[in-house]
């Protein structure tokens, strides 16, 4: 009798933890929407007349204030890397999920 009420007990709890809701996590990728939202502050800024690609590596973190905080811009255009870090630094980012001092590496390309 213990047995079976031992083996029904385990059943129970068993199948209660593979029938709890698995609740659906949301497609939500905090990474995606940083590179949305810095796209989205480079692209009202620029405003030169060239046939020119411009590339660039931008590392950067969050700080407390949800800020973004340029730590290093990569790219052989001296002006093209002044630019970037002058429209990007300390721009308000308030995207939930992002991680307080986390570097973030960003690679940027714009065609003009």
């Amino acid at each position: 009798m213990k047995k079976i009420s031992f083996m029904l007990v385990a059943v129970l709890l068993l199948s209660s933890t593979s029938m709890y809701p698995s609740y659906e996590r949301s497609e939500r990728n905090p990474s995606n929407e940083l590179k949305t939202k810095v796209e989205a502050l480079l692209d009202g800024y620029f405003e030169m007349s060239s046939d020119k690609e411009f590339k660039a590596t931008v590392i950067f973190t969050i700080n407390k204030e949800q800020e973004l905080v340029v730590l290093s811009v990569d790219s052989i255009d001296s002006e093209f890397c002044d630019f970037v870090k002058s429209s990007l630094n300390y721009q308000e980012i308030k995207i939930e999920g992002v991680i307080e001092g986390r570097k973030y590496t960003l690679p940027i390309t714009m065609r003009l």
